[in-house]
């Protein structure tokens, strides 16, 4: 952004790799030297909040200096302050309010390249990865919520499983606010009953999120007798942010091996009702252990325990790969009255279709194997094959 308004003359960066505890004899030094102070930084205006703090302490020594800032209204997106992530346009708008510059003829130095390649590329929708068991897990919750009759809804948190507000998530998290907000959030709408509010809540959080926020929520739910379930969507992995492990993973981060700590076992101490299952497994026994414990009272507790089958892929032995493949004489497309569920609805991004032959195919470089397409296909057309042993074959 400064390059791109020429203010390199003007303006100095400086970039702090230590925001807590601030190294305040190296910003007091830089205050020194500037009238005014612009604050880029993500999220909060944390660092804002602690320099104007350091500079009340020594302004009679440092001078007069304007600040701008999230705090006062002069860096922000589309969605305001705070909200979204920082970008060069942001930074740019701001600059160019501040030195009354104009921007609109400002070009990117990436723009032409993003125009070319934007033509190169295919529009897809945000999804869960090729046999990510969060599908498995939402199209179980939301077939359940349809049996129930009740207006069941879904309450979520942060995490890849947050995908599940969107179609890769058949739409079922309505309220999806910080991490463990949703089982807290499940706690407190179990206590409305007294107002008439009949409606079944479930709650979905990733094992990960479960140790990091979820577990004062839990006691927190037993504590006040809470009736409601609890879903941990278990994949032995924190996958969103790179495969990090927790203390659902069967090794530490220095890759020894340990004894997973178990969601069920902590929810068990404090009285819940536990049910732990593969969600892919068997699709219509996940739908039934849902509808099931929606049937009940009280705290109920369910893991869908399945690893990410991203990292597995990266991860596991060679032995046996497993890939769905589709017959196309069996897949008779549009006339088939599944209403293309396998790539339309289902949407994984391996399952793809071909307009012109009428027929949906799997993209085998993709795919993981999961089989669920397999129990769903009304036609059975979807197979899974051992493309180890095919090639030892041929």
């Amino acid at each position: 952004a400064v390059n791109m308004l020429h203010l390199e003359q003007q303006i100095g960066i400086l970039k702090i790799g230590t925001i807590w505890p601030p190294p305040s004899h190296l910003i007091r030094a830089y205050l020194k030297q500037a009238k005014d102070v612009l604050f880029v930084e993500e999220i909060d205006p944390f660092l804002e909040d602690q320099v104007k703090v350091l500079y009340a302490e020594h302004a009679s020594k440092l001078g007069a200096v304007s600040f701008y800032g999230k705090n006062t209204g002069d860096i922000y997106g589309p969605s305001g302050p705070g909200v979204g992530e920082m970008n060069t346009d942001i930074v740019l708008d701001a600059l160019g309010r501040i030195f009354n510059k104009e921007i609109s003829a400002c070009a990117s130095p990436y723009e032409d390249a993003r125009k070319q390649a934007s033509i190169l590329l295919v529009p897809r929708e945000v999804a869960f990865c090729d046999g990510c068991p969060h599908r498995a897990s939402f199209l179980a919750i939301k077939a359940a919520l349809e049996l129930d009759g009740r207006k069941g809804f879904v309450v979520g948190d942060i995490g890849c499983y947050g995908l599940g507000a969107g179609p890769t998530g058949f739409n079922q998290i309505k309220a999806l606010h910080c991490m463990g907000s949703g089982m807290g959030n499940a706690c407190g709408f179990s206590q409305m009953a007294s107002f008439g509010f009949n409606q079944p809540v479930v709650a979905v959080i990733g094992d990960s999120t479960f140790f990091h926020a979820g577990l004062p929520a839990l006691i927190n739910a037993a504590f006040n007798k809470a009736d409601g379930l609890f879903i941990v969507l278990d994949n032995a992995v924190t996958a969103m942010t790179g495969f990090q492990v927790n203390p659902a993973s069967p090794f530490t981060a220095t890759g020894k091996a340990t004894r997973p700590v178990l969601a069920e076992d902590i929810a068990r101490s404090v009285g819940a009702k536990i049910t732990v299952l593969d969600p892919i497994e068997d699709i219509q026994e996940s739908i039934h252990a849902v509808y099931a414990a929606l049937q009940e009272e009280g705290l109920r507790f369910l893991v869908f325990r399945r690893p990410c089958a991203t990292f597995e892929k990266k991860t596991r032995a060679a032995e046996e790969i497993l890939k769905a493949r589709i017959d196309p004489e069996s897949c008779i497309g549009e006339i088939c009255g599944c209403n293309r569920f396998c790539s339309r609805v289902l949407a994984c991004p391996s399952i793809q279709y071909d307009k012109d032959k009428d027929r949906a195919f799997i993209n085998e470089d993709t795919c993981n194997g999961c089989g669920l397409c397999v129990q769903l296909c009304p036609r059975q057309a979807i197979s899974l094959v051992n493309i180890q042993k095919e090639g030892r074959s041929a």
